[in-house]
This record gives C-alpha cells, sequence and structure tokens, in this order.
C-alpha cells in the first residue's frame, strides 16, 4: 500500500501526458483558407441612418457623423485575421500541451527513479529485517532447547528431592525409633539404677553380716564378741532380709554346742523380741525357728502365726 501511495503522483503524470498526446493527434479545425474552398462572408445589414429631429426650438442640433460603409473585401479580411489568429492560438496550445507532456514524463522517470530508489532501500531494510528476523528465530529456538534441558535437569532434581525426601524420613522414622528404644533403655537404667539403689545398702549390710558370721566362729574372744555384738546390731536394720539373715546366723549356733553359749539372753531375748514384734511375717517365723533349735519353745500366744 505505501509503493502505490508513492507511485500513485507518477501514474497521474504519465496519464496526463497520455491524454494530452491523444489530444495532439486529433485533426483541428485551423485549416488554410486555399483547402477549405470559397468562404461566402456572413451577411450584414445595411445600417439604417435615421435623420435625428431637434429637440426642442431652443436647443441647438448636434452634428451627426456618416458611418463609413463596409465593404466585402473588409469583411474577408477581418475573417482572414480571426483564423490566423485562431490557428496561432491553437499552434500554441499545442506546443503548450507537447511541452507539458514532455515535462510530465521526464518527472514521472523522475519520480519512479527516485520510488525504484526508495524500493531498492525498502527491499534491503526488508532483507535486514528478515535477517533479523532469522537471527532472532534461531535465538529463541536455542533458548527454547536451552529452557527444554533445563526444565529437564529441574524435573530430575525434583526427582532426586523426592527420592532424598523419602530416605530422610526414612531416616527420621528409624532415628524415632531408635530415640524410643533408647528412652526405654534409659527408663530401665533409672529402673535398675534406682533398685540398685534400693539394693545397694542391702547388699552391703548383707556382705557385712557375712562378714561378722564368720567372725562369730573365730577362737579369738575379741573377734567373738565384737561379731556377736554387730549381728545383734544388724538384727535391727530397716531391711527385713537383713534381719532374717542375722536370725539365721543365729539359728545356725545351736549347732556347734562347743563354740557357743546356748544360754547366751542376749541373742534369746533377741530372738524372742523378734518372734513377736516383727513386721514382716516371714522375719517373725525364722526367729521362731530359731529357738526351737536353741531348745526353748517361743509362747504361742505371743507368737503371730
Amino acid at each position: 500500500m505505501r509503493t502505490l501511495r508513492r507511485l500513485s503522483p507518477v501514474l497521474s503524470s504519465i496519464l496526463l501526458a497520455l491524454a494530452f498526446m491523444c489530444l495532439l493527434a486529433l485533426p483541428t479545425n485551423a485549416m488554410p483558407l486555399q483547402q477549405r474552398g470559397s468562404i461566402s462572408p456572413p451577411f450584414i445589414a445595411e445600417p439604417v441612418i435615421m435623420q435625428s429631429q431637434p429637440l426642442t426650438p431652443t436647443m441647438t442640433p448636434t452634428p451627426t457623423a456618416t458611418p463609413k460603409p463596409v465593404t466585402y473585401s473588409d469583411l474577408l479580411e477581418t475573417y482572414k485575421s480571426v483564423l490566423e489568429t485562431s490557428r496561432n492560438v491553437t499552434s500554441s496550445l499545442q506546443n503548450l500541451l507537447i511541452a507539458s507532456g514532455i515535462l510530465g514524463l521526464f518527472s514521472g522517470a523522475f519520480l519512479l527513479q527516485r520510488n525504484h530508489k526508495n524500493l531498492e532501500e525498502i527491499r534491503a531494510l526488508s532483507d535486514d529485517a528478515k535477517t533479523q528476523l532469522l537471527d532472532r528465530k534461531q535465538e529463541i529456538e536455542t533458548l527454547r532447547i536451552e529452557v527444554d534441558t533445563f526444565r529437564a535437569e529441574v524435573e530430575m532434581r525434583v526427582k532426586q528431592a523426592d527420592g532424598l525426601k523419602q530416605s530422610l524420613e526414612q531416616l527420621q522414622g528409624q532415628v524415632k525409633e531408635q530415640t524410643q528404644f533408647v528412652d526405654s533403655v534409659d527408663r530401665k537404667a533409672q529402673s535398675a539404677n534406682r533398685e540398685i539403689q534400693l539394693r545397694l545398702p542391702r547388699l552391703e549390710s548383707w556382705a557385712e553380716v557375712d562378714t561378722y558370721a564368720m567372725k562369730l566362729f573365730s577362737s579369738d574372744r575379741r573377734q567373738h564378741q565384737n561379731a556377736r555384738s554387730k549381728l545383734l546390731q544388724y538384727s535391727l536394720d530397716n531391711d527385713p532380709i537383713v534381719r532374717r539373715e542375722c536370725i539365721r546366723v543365729f539359728g545356725v549356733m545351736p549347732e556347734y554346742p562347743d563354740l557357743f553359749d546356748l544360754t547366751d539372753q542376749g541373742i534369746l531375748d533377741r530372738l524372742r523380741q523378734m518372734s513377736v514384734k516383727d513386721k514382716e511375717r516371714g522375719v517373725r517365723l525364722e526367729a521362731i525357728e530359731a529357738l526351737r533349735k536353741f531348745g526353748t519353745d517361743p509362747d504361742p500366744a505371743k507368737s503371730a502365726a
């Protein structure tokens, strides 16, 4: 559309020049008089000269000029001069039209050449734009390939992240299980520690009772008395197992009458007291059994069954 708008003045000039040339090719009516034959002059009526009457007797009459009569030769000469003038005007118009046509052709050629240059520039610009468009298209294609590659890499990383997430969840589950196991072991350790804390004094007292039981059989009088005193002291311990162990040591003494005094009132009184007042029934029964070994029957009324 832009090219047609630019060429429209050129095309208009060319069409105008062609129209003028067509007009020049038409036959003209301005022909020489010799080729037209005899021409009858137009009929011209002779003027009638009226005699003027005096207007008033007081006015002076104005003299009237007598017109010169027009002859046929004068009319023919006038007509010939008019024809010559018409022919000259027609020739001038033809020359003017030819000059205008030539000028229009040159203007059209100039404009056509200039528009041709503009068309060449437009074509060059179009080629450059086409080249740039192809380059842009290639760049877009390259970017699309890079984007596809990046998308594939991102999807792979997402899959790896999902795998790592699952592994992490498994590790968290294992850590949770290990934590629960450690907590269970810790609770058991704490329970065992409490149990040990509870049993440790018993074990220590038990070991002491066993040690003094061995010294009770010593031939050394001082060690024997010391062991007897310690065993009587441990028979009052808060732990019933320690008290029961002391009663068992005392219950062994009647088996060795040569080594011990079976009438030892301190030991017998302690056994009688424990057979009646001890809080643990097992300890009371052990005390009753020890008294029987010493040959002393406990009082059934005072010993709780």
